[in-house]
């Protein structure tokens, strides 16, 4: 399994533990847990563990650094 969407994911929310609330914190951890353990029970797991996860991070990049990015 790459291991560098779940590493920008923990990274990210380091870096955005100032613009994030404490209980999205714990619902996001709660998420990648979950998604972790139910990944890891389906053939093809991994796969879709690295898609969800990048597309949290995505949504995490967009949160934490919403008035530095400009799409269009």
């Amino acid at each position: 399994m790459s291991a560098f969407a779940s590493v920008t994911f923990w990274v990210l929310l380091f870096f955005g533990r100032d613009e994030l609330e404490a209980k999205t914190i714990w619902l996001l951890i709660g998420g990648w847990l979950a998604a972790l353990v139910g990944c890891s029970l389906i053939s093809g797991g991994p796969y879709y563990f690295m898609a969800l996860v990048a597309l949290v991070d995505v949504g995490l990049i967009l949160a934490i650094f919403r008035d530095n990015v400009s799409i269009g």
